[in-house]
């Protein structure tokens, strides 16, 4: 039997009212929206609870579902509030809340069960194991992180028979999307919070064991956006269930540009397919490789129109697009590095300037109209922008004010296009997509007039008044279909008229206009009417944690937790004053077994960190390394950097404890995690001691060393280097700002994956009165690259002062020497927005 493929949904962003009729008139199949608050795109207009109410009528009544992002982190101040915010949502009718916070999660699934829940990006889902276990919490559908590959989206898809969302078109960040801490770092401006500053967009070189490396592009983080309109075929046979496209940002005129056209294609590669399908019957796997090999070859029958993408491109475009990581793993050709603004399309180029009347001659190669929007790039790499004033004919030359001598040879790009903005108006200025209903009406002399209307779902029957007899001028069919048919400015268009009638009849018009308004009101009612759902009393809803909460510092045991990067630093450790050490699992494989031993005899846990990011390639070598080595030894636990490695070590008795890297903000999020078994949580960095003292007591938080502001699948040595930077193993890379702060960045080969630090250790030794207090058990100090005498001399200090309450003139010297160096406090002060 022939296995059809589903036809993707088309799911397009809105960050206003206007965006979203843009988007349900271009085609699209799914909306998604923010509130004013609670929402990763916090820049955007967004909508109020009116406008929420307002924008579900409009797609629910065409047939378009509506998904809500709330898919932020929460501060335990916060749960409440967004509870009653969640509440309003379910009660309406929205159709699925897209979710970062699995404590928000778990509230939703205990309370609110039959509303879809949506893992956002956000939680970084990115192998196998992530999905199995997001679906067995009870999510219905993942938005995978966008560095996964078409084969590994294949095999999530076919092992683990899960709704799974990617994103087709729009922007990429650089870092994998809910592990970046660099906006929030740098400026408090946390991406997890929907207030990123995009760091990633500005200026950087990069240095090497402290000498600048040449290089004429400077935006070295900045990738350009996906467009996948040449391989939607391949997509569709990954068995990818949503097409997303990013841009809530976006003005509506770019949502209804590139929804439509991503509509058209979605449309003609889905006709091949089943053309393709329904002409061969022969073989089930035949028919589906028939598919995707035709697809790519039958160019006349799915072939994409130049015009198409160009008209994508003149939308926005950072420097041309890639194809994401759908089918390369990483390129220089996927980075923006000459410039991270929208670039629009080249119109033409300078030919001369005169100095006189500052008149710069531009040849042209495209029309141009008046209203257009122009940017010139000189060849040092300065922009000038100016606004057409008249229209301007392909191939000829025309003359522009500038004010500055502006280079011959000079680039000049078409930033905005007058005619295509106000031809892409109409689609949120008129109402395109109409519901199709078909009508029923029953005219019989003396009866009371009947008027039916249904569609496949749903079927209103009303009645008026009493037909009359005609003295003369009877009603004729076609007068009553023209006035049944006036459906003006509602949702609906009738498209079949069935008439019953009397010959010699005589109604009033007016009373057909009412009757027919009447009926298309109770039919917009009831089919509102299936989406709505019985209020929850959010007063039954509990928040207080099952687990210990309270400021009760002084009455809890502190310990040191360690986590070291080399032998040397172990070393160190043993002979301090600490409870834990956390080994990586890839960098001391070798030594564990001696390490165990040493660490026993000091009463020493040992526990093996695993990796932050865990692709494909690697899941195998992580999985045989636990249950063919680690599980043998006596290792006393796993720190736990992502929810598939809990998936992973589900069979292990041995202790887990949760990393910071599963973001975890509030009591909810703590307890479900404690609920899963693990020993304890690794708090935020991104919380404040106030916010930290709310929380549930005896978890750990790190208190000392460089902490990882982004996981980068790009290799930014090899984008500015080459293949040498695969065969480099001494030296030492990091990113200069144009504040000339300096980032450390590594390369990890073990996972073929960059990590940037931040510029500053945490240092919290001049705060110990505060930080002594907390509620906290463990004290994580991150090692990096400190030898044995640094690591001793910093285990010490914080031990002397956190642990034994010894302050020394050892100490104040150490702190002065700190200073100087120069330290972060983290957020412990300050928190984020």
């Amino acid at each position: 039997m022939t296995r059809f493929m589903k036809k993707p949904e088309l799911l397009a962003p809105a960050g206003d009212m206007h965006s979203l009729k843009a988007a349900v008139n271009a085609g699209a199949d799914s909306v998604y929206i923010g509130g004013k608050s609670y929402s990763a795109r916090a820049s955007a207009n967004n909508f109020d609870i009116c406008e929420i109410s307002e924008a579900l009528d409009y797609c629910l009544l065409r047939g378009v579902k509506l998904f809500v992002t709330v898919n932020t982190l929460y501060k335990e101040t916060e749960v409440g509030e967004v509870i009653e915010y969640i509440s309003k949502l379910y009660e309406m009718g929205v159709t699925a809340l897209i979710i970062q916070d699995i404590g928000l999660a778990k509230i939703i699934k205990t309370h609110f069960p039959d509303i879809k829940l949506h893992a956002s990006t956000q939680m970084t889902a990115h192998n196998l194991e992530d999905v199995k276990f997001l679906k067995a919490f009870g999510f219905d559908r993942i938005v995978l992180s966008r560095e996964l590959s078409l084969k590994e989206i294949k095999n999530i898809k076919e092992n683990s028979n899960m709704q799974i969302e990617t994103f087709v078109h729009g922007a990429l960040c650089i870092s994998y999307s809910g592990q970046c801490l660099m906006s929030s770092m740098i400026g408090g401006r946390s991406g997890n919070r929907g207030r990123c500053a995009q760091p990633c967009r500005r200026r950087y070189e990069m240095g090497c064991n402290g000498d600048i490396i040449e290089n004429k592009s400077k935006y070295i983080l900045s990738l350009k956006d996906i467009c996948t309109i040449d391989i939607i075929p391949e997509l569709i046979n990954a068995q990818i269930d949503s097409f997303k496209i990013e841009g809530r940002m976006k003005k509506p005129e770019y949502v209804a540009g590139v929804t439509s056209i991503y509509r058209k294609y979605l449309d003609n590669v889905q006709n091949v397919i089943c053309d393709i399908q329904l002409g061969d019957k022969r073989s089930e796997k035949g028919s589906l490789d028939k598919g995707a090999g035709a697809l790519a070859t039958e160019g006349s029958r799915t072939g994409v129109v130049i015009k198409d993408k160009q008209t994508l491109a003149q939308l926005f475009n950072r420097g041309n697009f890639s194809d994401g990581y759908y089918m390369i793993s990483k390129s220089r050709d996927m980075m923006s590095m000459e410039s991270p603004k929208n670039q629009g399309l080249v119109i033409g180029e300078v030919i001369g300037y005169e100095e006189k009347n500052k008149d710069c001659i531009i040849k042209t190669i495209r029309d141009l109209a008046k209203g257009d929007g122009l940017n010139i790039i000189a060849r040092n790499g300065t922009e000038t922008s100016r606004t057409l004033a008249c229209s301007v004919d392909a191939n000829t030359t025309f003359k522009q004010y500038i004010e500055t001598k502006t280079d011959i040879g000079s680039k000049v790009y078409r930033t905005y296009d007058a005619k295509l903005e106000n031809k892409l108006k109409v689609f949120y200025e008129k109402d395109i997509k109409k519901h199709k209903v078909s009508m029923i009406a029953e005219l019989k002399q003396n009866k009371k007039i009947k008027l039916t209307v249904y569609d496949e779902k749903h079927m209103v029957n009303v009645e008026g008044d009493i037909v009359e007899v005609a003295n003369n001028n009877p009603l004729s069919s076609e007068k009553i279909k023209e006035q049944l048919s006036k459906t003006g400015n509602t949702p609906f268009e009738v498209e079949n008229i069935e008439l019953n009638i009397d010959d010699n009849i005589y109604i009033n018009i007016s009373k057909i206009n009412e009757l027919r308004r009447e009926v298309i009101s109770i039919f917009m009612d009831k089919i509102l009417g299936e989406y709505r759902r019985k209020k929850v009393d959010t007063r039954f809803i509990t928040l207080k944690s099952s687990y210990s909460i309270g400021v009760k510092g002084c009455n809890v045991k502190k310990e040191i937790t360690v986590s070291v990067r080399s032998f040397e630093q172990y070393q160190a450790a043993i002979e301090c004053e600490i409870s834990r050490i956390y080994v990586d699992i890839f960098e001391m494989n070798d030594d564990i077994l001696k390490m165990i031993g040493l660490a026993h005899e000091k009463g020493i846990e040992i526990f093996v960190a695993l990796p932050h990011i865990l692709r494909e390639k690697n899941e195998k070598k992580v999985y045989k390394q636990i249950y063919e080595k680690l599980e043998k030894t006596d290792i006393d636990g796993y720190l736990i950097r992502t929810v598939g490695e809990h998936e992973i070590t589900k069979e292990s008795k041995k202790k887990k404890v949760i990393d910071y890297t599963l973001n975890l903000y509030n009591n909810q999020s703590i307890g479900f995690w404690l609920g899963q078994g693990v020993e304890n949580v690794t708090i935020s960095p991104e919380l404040n001691i106030a916010e930290i003292g709310l929380l549930t007591e005896n978890q750990e938080i790190v208190i000392y060393g460089k902490l990882p502001v982004m996981f980068i699948e790009q290799c930014i040595v090899k984008n500015l280097k080459g293949n040498i930077a695969c065969t480099e193993q001494e030296e030492k890379y990091y990113l200069k700002d144009e504040m000339n702060v300096e980032f450390e960045l590594e390369k990890n080969c073990n996972l073929c994956l960059n990590v940037l630090y931040n510029s500053e250790d945490i240092f919290l030794l001049p705060y110990t009165d505060k930080i002594s207090r907390l509620n906290v058990k463990y004290y994580r100090i991150n090692l990096k690259d400190e030898d044995y005498e640094s690591t001793k001399k910093i285990i010490q200090m914080h031990t002397e002062i956190l642990i034994d309450g010894i302050r020394t003139k050892g100490t104040d010297k150490y702190i002065e020497v700190m200073k100087k160096k120069g330290y972060t406090k983290g957020h412990y002060f300050r928190g984020v927005e």
